[in-house]
């Protein structure tokens, strides 16, 4: 009896002293937090650089990041680096926290005294972030798109300082909003007040700066102080969508030559057609110089420098509306530049209005030394 009471005892001291042990990653402190948005069509480049600084010794050097369901359905590239450096972070997906009610990535930092400084920035790329609105417009009307995002940075860690710009494509903005519910975060003048509420300079919005910001990866800041944000603006580009790209390589040792071949389904993506299309009205527009932005006439390719013998068909057959401009093989030891890409001009056989798609076949051969190297085995 004595014997299993004893073990008891240390069985229970062994717990004490593991949960006593370091079970969190290190704390840190976001002394300020800067958000650039640069909206565009289909993709969305957004970057954030973070000034942390660590506020103690305990725990793994570990600094994790959050990111909203909105964010996390539409983010295809993330990446981390340390400011004054090449390479990137390893970012590792920890998955969603429900606390946090958020998505966690984290990154291992390099060793931090107390006390000590860094600056991480991070870039990812949104998908579709923006979307036609109205979505659906007739022929000669102006194609717009809205975006929305969440007002304030999620962080596992408080904030000290935090702005967000928001960089458009063209100053023709239709409107923004501006929730009066961000004064919160401002501090006590009637300036910093408005800019909480965001202002507008050509082509560039303004948020913050906002203060002393508390944990903002919590479930109750999101839905007490967080807000969103929405930006309607005009977008004066075809929104072209890759649905599918299948290539097939074939090589020829005999006549040192390698065939590549794309079987690409593509879809714009901009506000459908409200009516019928009318070819008069685009030819007219070409003659008046007046842009139709949802119709989509030809598509620009780069392809690699030194292949000859490019082809271009759909469904029907050989397609001869297309422009090619050849670039010289890049030479051994040459560098690549601009002008070491070859340019392709395709033009469909018809111009493609919002949701329509079309599909076609390219193709072109290439020297096989410049693609394919011997191991000497």
């Amino acid at each position: 009896m004595r014997l299993l009471q004893w073990l008891l005892a240390a069985s229970s001291t062994a717990l004490t002293v593991l949960a006593a042990g370091p079970t969190h990653n290190r704390s840190f402190e976001n002394t300020n937090v800067q958000r650039t948005i640069e909206l565009g069509g289909s993709l969305t480049h957004v970057t954030t650089t973070f000034a942390i600084k660590a506020l103690d010794t305990t725990g793994p050097n570990v600094y994790t990041f959050a990111l909203s369901k909105l964010d996390q359905d539409k983010t295809s590239l993330f990446e981390v680096k340390l400011k004054g450096n090449t390479e990137e972070l390893k970012v590792k997906k920890l998955g969603f926290d429900a606390k946090s009610n958020a998505y966690l990535y984290s990154v291992d930092l390099p060793p931090m005294a107390e006390n000590a400084s860094a600056t991480l920035i991070v870039n990812s790329v949104l998908v579709h972030a923006s979307t036609a609105h109205p979505a659906s417009v007739k022929q000669e009307e102006p194609q717009c798109l809205i975006f929305t995002t969440e007002a304030y940075v999620l962080s596992p860690y408080p904030t000290v300082s935090e702005r967000t710009k928001i960089r458009l494509p063209s100053p023709k903005v239709v409107s923004y909003s501006a929730p009066k519910e961000l004064t919160k975060y401002a501090s006590s003048s009637s300036d910093s007040k408005e800019q909480a509420t965001g202002t507008r300079s050509g082509a560039v919005i303004t948020y913050g700066p906002f203060q002393d910001l508390p944990v903002t990866a919590e479930a109750l800041f999101q839905k007490e102080d967080q807000k969103l944000l929405t930006i309607h603006y005009e977008y004066d580009t075809p929104i072209l969508s890759v649905v599918s790209l299948d290539r097939s390589a074939e090589i020829s040792h005999w006549g040192n030559n390698l065939n590549v071949q794309d079987s690409v389904h593509i879809r714009n993506d901009g506000p459908q057609l409200k009516g019928h299309f009318s070819r008069l009205e685009l030819q007219q527009a070409k003659y008046f110089h007046k842009t139709q932005p949802q119709v989509l006439q030809y598509i620009t390719l780069q392809l690699p420098a030194g292949i000859h013998n490019p082809y271009y068909y759909d469904s029907i057959g050989n397609v001869t509306t297309s422009r090619y401009r050849a670039s010289p093989p890049v030479k051994p030891g040459q560098q690549k530049s601009k002008r070491s890409t070859s340019f392709l001009e395709l033009r469909p056989r018809f111009p493609l209005l919002g949701g329509w798609n079309y599909t076609y076949t390219l193709g072109w051969d290439a020297p096989l030394g410049d693609s394919v190297k011997s191991s000497g085995r």
